[in-house]
């Protein structure tokens, strides 16, 4: 990622969110950026830890949130004890705090596990998921596997200005951890809507031939000055017909063992082909790698 200078970490002391964390550091280190990891508490337990004990609600939130900081505070330094930190612990809904933290600071990426102390599910959480929604900042998830480098980055391209920007981001970071990238664009031949009506030239396969190379030379013309701008990269493009944007997305990563995939979203309304609640949204539910989310920049919070 470039020229981050404030980065978010959500973590609940699961496994995934160790991950996370380990991650967060790795990237906070490379872009000399400022770091705050966050825990929320939920109310629910403070009031029942006030009825056990027969303690006051103000005076057990007080109690909780410093047990809660120390222990947060002693699992970051058992993953990276050189690192420098900020923390942030609050009771109140993991959601609230994460974005109102993410404001707070100016956050540039808001990293999260893909799932939580729920562990692991069919794809990303709950939590996550949310967040992909209504932080105003890119969001990194996480799988518990990746704490490292990547090795190789799926960058999801529509040729609308976010996923360009989503390319962008993923040869950042596949020259910085010396990954494999692939620019990927999925699409629906408009052949496969045509059965209702006879035989025309636009079901030909010439005309499917020609369809699929313009867009290959389209990606293309996106691929050359990411090469030009990063020589050393291994980068390859991929255009593949698919009725389902989402499914082709994760075929396509599970296939050439893709450990991020990088996508972008258009917003709550102008949608073209990836949508946060459709292609985004399905690829978040059959997750197996880590994902970045790139938002629009009408929806970031802090200029590129």
């Amino acid at each position: 990622m470039n020229r981050l200078k404030s980065i978010v970490v959500g973590f609940d002391f699961s496994r995934c969110a160790a991950s996370a964390v380990a991650q967060a550091i790795r990237i906070a280190r490379r872009n000399h950026a400022d770091l705050t990891v966050v825990h929320a508490v939920d109310p629910l337990v403070v009031h029942d830890l006030a009825r056990a004990n027969a303690m006051s609600v103000a005076e057990t939130t007080s109690d909780t949130i410093a047990s809660a900081t120390h222990a947060l505070v002693q699992a970051v330094k058992a993953i990276d004890p050189d690192i420098e930190f900020e923390t942030h612990v609050e009771v109140s809904s993991s959601i609230r705090v994460l974005v109102s933290v993410v404001k707070s600071t100016r956050a540039d990426l808001l990293v999260l596990g893909v799932y939580g102390v729920s562990g692991p599910g069919r794809g990303a959480g709950t939590l996550a998921t949310k967040c992909v929604r209504k932080a105003p900042v890119r969001v990194l998830l996480v799988h518990e596997r990746h704490e490292s480098a990547y090795r190789r980055i799926v960058a999801c391209i529509d040729f609308s200005e976010t996923s360009e920007a989503a390319a962008a981001q993923a040869a950042r970071i596949a020259a910085a951890d010396k990954a494999e990238l692939f620019l990927l664009h999925v699409f629906h031949g408009p052949w496969h809507r045509l059965h209702y009506r006879a035989p025309s030239s636009e079901s030909s396969p010439d005309f499917q031939r020609q369809y699929t190379a313009a867009l290959t030379a389209q990606l293309d013309s996106l691929r050359e000055p990411l090469a030009r701008q990063t020589p050393d990269l291994s980068m390859t493009t991929a255009v593949v017909d698919h009725v389902s944007h989402g499914d082709a997305i994760i075929e396509f990563a599970t296939a050439n063992d893709a450990d991020l995939i990088v996508l972008g979203t258009e917003g709550r309304t102008m949608l073209r082909y990836m949508i946060l609640g459709s292609t985004a949204e399905r690829v978040l539910r059959e997750l197996t790698s880590s994902v970045l989310v790139i938002k629009p920049k009408s929806l970031m919070l802090t200029e590129e």
